[in-house]
């Protein structure tokens, strides 16, 4: 995954020890729009889809892709709500045990995102390029 392009292996390992395996049966909220982002998902096994108010299903996922992985860098709240398709079991990454370890790695780099990603919500800054922000 891009976001952990950077770690070496030793914060490899301390991920994957802060890291934890957690089953959804059929249908269960895995992450509800507007809710806190303090996780990201791996699916493991399983299926899910994800959807937004008002739009619907904007997003199918399976065995290895990922979720919610901008919550590990802005703790922002979710976009869209994701549900277990079928038994589902995810890889959990919690933001408060992830963020310790992308912040040595990428240093300055994850306070910048998470500003930048605040600002976007301001009404008067949606004009501004991402280099302007």
């Amino acid at each position: 995954m891009p976001i952990f392009g950077k770690l070496g292996s030793m914060q490899l390992h301390r991920l994957s020890q802060a890291a934890a395996s957690k089953s959804f049966p059929d249908g269960e909220a895995i992450v509800q729009q507007g809710g806190p982002g303090d996780a990201m998902y791996i699916i493991e096994h399983g299926r899910c889809s994800a959807s937004v108010e008002g739009v619907g299903t904007v997003q199918s996922y399976f065995p290895g892709d990922f979720f919610g992985e901008l919550a590990l860098l802005t703790r922002g709240p979710r976009a869209a709500s994701v549900h277990a398709v079928g038994e589902c079991v995810c890889l959990v990454l919690h933001a408060a045990a992830v963020g310790p370890i992308l912040e040595a790695s990428w240093g300055g780099q994850v306070e910048l995102l998470r500003r930048e990603e605040l600002l976007q919500r301001v009404p008067i800054f949606e004009v501004l390029s991402q280099g302007e922000l």
